[in-house]
């Protein structure tokens, strides 16, 4: 059998045995995905891994014995191959932080769970490679950033990681607004987060309606996994990073990053 028609192996991670029994009938109604074992807290999921060896842990936050942060941390110094998943009902910045800290590569709301799971599950079925695996600390800023996205759940999601690693961020639905925004505050804005699906004007119209009065301001486009670009047309936008759908935050993090201290530098 070739790897990439294997099965997602998931263990599921929860103190409430209905959340368990919920998530269960949701995920195994998917033929690529099947669900190897469960538990009731983050030290029965070590003990349970050990012997299961999963590929993705879906971890809950707050739990007795050994909570998810804890439990995340164990499972990523003795199997940093396996991926962790946190889902939660807190939106608390200083969870997401930590979770994502501790080497999560996302961190779902359980009332966000069928838009965003499956995604997140399917978003790398390989190993990690060490450019994309999550880091056992994320890097942090002071810029301000606007973030353009009519999906709230993610917009609301980024907006919550950025504002906790100590960005300053507007975090806007409409296109519109967000031209708006940059033209009542010009050179405000350090960079541009707009996904390409606007339904107003597209991601990338906005962007190359801000590149032609902010040249100096630089871009990150988010798309889905399926659009084609030409690079003269991003060139055109100012799009200095394409960043496509699943992805988790903690590599949004990082090519957020990356942009800036680029720009910093000088470079195009």
């Amino acid at each position: 059998m070739k790897f990439c028609d294997m099965k997602i192996r998931i263990l599921l991670v929860d103190d409430h045995a209905g959340v368990r029994e919920s998530l269960g009938r949701f995920l195994r109604r998917e033929p690529d995905i099947e669900i190897v074992g469960e538990a009731e807290d983050g030290r029965a999921a070590v003990t349970v891994l050990e012997r299961l060896h999963p590929d993705v842990v879906l971890m809950d936050v707050l739990m007795p014995a050994i909570n998810g942060i804890e439990a995340t941390r164990v499972i990523k110094r003795r199997w940093p191959e396996t991926r962790v998943i946190a889902l939660s009902v807190h939106s608390h910045e200083g969870y997401i932080s930590k979770m994502l800290e501790a080497g999560a590569s996302d961190y779902i709301l359980k009332d966000n769970i069928a838009e965003e799971l499956l995604h997140a599950i399917r978003s790398r079925k390989h190993p990690e490679s060490e450019e994309t695996k999550p880091a056992q600390f994320l890097p942090r800023g002071h810029e301000r950033i606007l973030i353009v996205d009519d999906e709230k759940a993610l917009l609301s999601a980024i907006e919550r990681l950025l504002r906790s690693l100590g960005y300053e961020v507007t975090a806007l639905s409409s296109s519109l607004e967000a031209l708006q925004a940059v033209i009542d505050r010009p050179h405000w804005f350090d960079l541009i987060v707009t996904d390409l699906g606007l339904p107003e004007t597209n991601g990338l119209e906005l962007a190359s309606e801000i590149h032609k009065a902010h040249p100096s301001t630089p871009v990150i486009l988010i798309s889905g996994d399926g659009e084609v670009f030409d690079g003269t047309e991003l060139s055109a936008g100012g799009v200095k990073e394409l960043l496509r759908k699943p992805f988790d935050l903690a590599t949004v993090s990082r090519v957020i990053r990356r942009v800036l201290d680029a720009t910093a530098a000088g470079e195009s």
